[in-house]
């Protein structure tokens, strides 16, 4: 006989579940047993039993394919030892699904419609996905970009925040003919983000566009990093490409563009998404939620409209009136994510998939320690794969987040909606592991670690990024901003623009590499400052090399750029006193154009101390 004192597993079951039900039965058996109907009744049937005593650990296995919710289901900490998992991969959608298509005609192209009755009684949907990938918006112009006239800060910061702009004549009087100005968004690149905001006004008669949210940086063309090259994002007279979708608000109908031919109104699964987050783990700064795991469910179908609510140099939350800007400071740093820990100890997620999601797959903030991120698929987000975050230096105790790992994760395809998001993000946190992940296909970086500007005080230390082979990276393979006596030791980096790039050219050693493997192809290998800087001899010394090899593939062997010389390695250490016994050699891979980065036995490498890499012990290693 099932007790709340003996029971180890709850089954929760959307379709055939009753919050009435016992929950310890997989089906319904009558006399009120069978499955609950919520994972919050579950949750609450745990936050009785522990009121009671019953310490056991506690599976919540979600029966049903698919599980909706459109808000966060929240964990806090008088909930602890307990597993969610699902039954094949159960789906845990944020989503409302659309139901209904049918063929038909908008905007004079071949469509597939749908009702969606919920905009008629108020809901709004900026995210529609579609068979497993993100539907487009429609986009003006095609090709290019629309320019601003005149901004409202004209200011020469570069984060002189602007509330509206004013597009050039010509393109005024096009906006003044669209239908649905108001449900547009705009989205412009600049600096190094990408912001973007719902309109909040047209004014036709001066032309000026309010954004909802503010432009986090400046937007004025004086400065050629911040000028405005700005799209129109989701006009209904833009709709013709495949995989395009437009909601229209006055029929309340969804219209979408099929990406592929064998997508029918009938077989075509569509989720318009309803949930900023799905699952939010949280508990206090003197009291942690413990124990909390996720185990097989896919994480889906989130919403990606986001306003950062955090101030540019205080770092400080803006006021309650303050709109919001149109992205973080860098990196989407502050967004969260599909599943949120905060002030937790020993939690993780383990052989789950995220994938259709808004912002972030999963978010480590504040106060937390020993999550365990193991094991994952990413694919397809809005933001970034993990972030990992806590408090800064000089912090109470309490909000400092440590000790995490993120380690077998398959990582690919992130900031789809924002771009300038990271694979893996560690801000303020220590003692942090990020090893045996494969990480691609990112438009921004695929490991990013620190947060601190300069030499001030910083609690970011310690932490282990392992067995690196980096590879086929339209910029540089590792970057520096920042730091003193840095060590990047015994990794293989090649097929790249430049290997290294030292972005502040400073007169101290920022950074050690000690017996790497680096492969040029027509390119140097250490570059120093941003495009519009150059290194100086003074600087040359801020990389400090020590046994590596060097190679280049295109013949052209160059350490370094000096203005208009270009100096091989044994010139810059007879010149310049660089890379002390480092050598220039064909690393012997054993096949290199097929990216089979085993070392041959010859491997001049080996001699100067490299330890092969065992490239099947790279990566995932384990069966996702």
């Amino acid at each position: 006989m099932f007790s709340n004192a003996t029971i180890s597993t709850l089954f929760v079951s959307q379709k055939h579940g009753s919050d009435a039900y016992s929950g310890f039965e997989r089906e319904e058996h009558g006399d009120y047993q069978g499955p609950l109907k919520t994972i919050e009744a579950a949750l609450e049937r745990v936050r009785n039993m522990r009121a009671v005593g019953s310490r056991q650990p506690v599976s919540i296995v979600i029966c049903d394919d698919i599980y909706f919710t459109e808000k966060p289901i929240v964990i806090t900490n008088d909930v602890d030892q307990i597993t969610i998992r699902g039954s094949h991969g159960t789906v845990i959608s944020g989503g409302i699904q659309v139901k209904g298509f049918k063929r038909d005609t908008f905007n004079g192209k071949p469509c597939f419609s749908a009702p969606v009755p919920q905009v008629e009684q108020g809901m709004w949907f900026t995210d529609l996905y579609v068979d497993g990938r993100r539907a487009d918006y429609t986009c003006f112009p095609k090709e290019g970009f629309f320019a601003a006239q005149e901004v409202e800060n004209k200011g020469e910061a570069y984060d002189s925040e602007s509330s509206w702009f004013i597009p050039f004549p010509e393109d005024r009087e096009y906006f003044k003919s669209l239908r649905n100005f108001d449900d547009c968004f705009v989205s412009f690149n600049h600096f190094w983000v990408d912001e973007h905001t719902p309109i909040k006004r047209f004014d036709p008669g001066t032309g000026r566009i309010e954004m909802k949210y503010l432009s986090r940086y400046s937007i004025h063309h004086a400065n050629p990093c911040a000028k405005m090259r700005w799209k129109l994002e989701n006009a209904a007279e833009a709709f013709e490409l495949p995989n395009q979708w437009y909601l229209d608000r006055a029929s309340a109908t969804v219209y979408y563009i099929p990406a592929e031919e064998g997508q029918t109104p009938e077989n075509i699964c569509a989720y318009l998404a309803a949930a900023k987050q799905l699952f939010v783990v949280r508990g206090e700064r003197d009291q942690k939620v413990n124990y909390i795991y996720f185990r097989d469910l896919t994480f889906s179908h989130t919403v990606s409209d986001y306003a950062s609510r955090y101030n540019t140099d205080t770092h400080d939350l803006v006021p309650d009136d303050h709109p919001g800007y149109a992205c973080d400071e860098q990196g989407m740093c502050n967004a969260y994510g599909a599943l949120e820990f905060a002030y937790a100890h020993a939690c993780g997620v383990e052989h789950c998939v995220f994938t259709c999601l808004g912002l972030h797959g999963v978010t480590v903030e504040n106060g937390s320690d020993h999550i365990r991120v193991y094991a994952n698929r990413f694919f397809r987000l809005g933001g970034g794969a993990v972030k990992i975050n806590g408090g800064a230096y000089g912090c109470d105790k309490r909000e400092e987040t440590w000790g995490n790992t993120v380690s077998q994760n398959h990582i690919t395809y992130c900031g789809q909606r924002y771009a300038a998001s990271c694979g893996v993000m560690i801000m303020h946190a220590y003692g942090n592991i990020v090893s045996h992940n494969e990480i691609g296909w990112q438009f921004y970086t695929g490991i990013s670690v620190g947060w601190v500007w300069g030499y001030q005080d910083n609690i970011t230390k310690e932490n282990l990024i392992e067995k690196n082979i980096v590879y086929n990276i339209h910029s540089a393979t590792y970057n520096h901003h920042y730091g003193r006596m840095n060590t990047v030791r015994n990794n293989i980096f090649c097929k790249t623009n430049r290997i290294v790039q030292a972005s502040r050219p400073e007169l101290h050693t920022g950074l050690v590499m000690e017996r790497n493997i680096m492969v040029s192809s027509g390119k140097y290998a250490y570059g120093y400052g941003y495009k519009q800087e150059g290194p100086t001899c003074g600087n040359l010394n801020m990389i400090a090399g020590d046994h590596n090899l060097h190679f280049d593939t295109a013949g052209d062997p160059c350490l370094v750029e000096l203005g208009e010389n270009r100096y091989t390695l044994e010139q810059a250490q007879q010149r310049f006193g660089l890379e002390f016994g480092s050598v220039y050699a064909d690393p012997c891979f054993v096949d290199y154009e097929n990216n089979d980065f085993r070392l041959q036995e010859n491997s001049p490498a080996l001699a100067l101390g490299f330890e092969p890499i065992e490239t099947a012990d790279v990566g995932i290693t384990v069966k996702l």
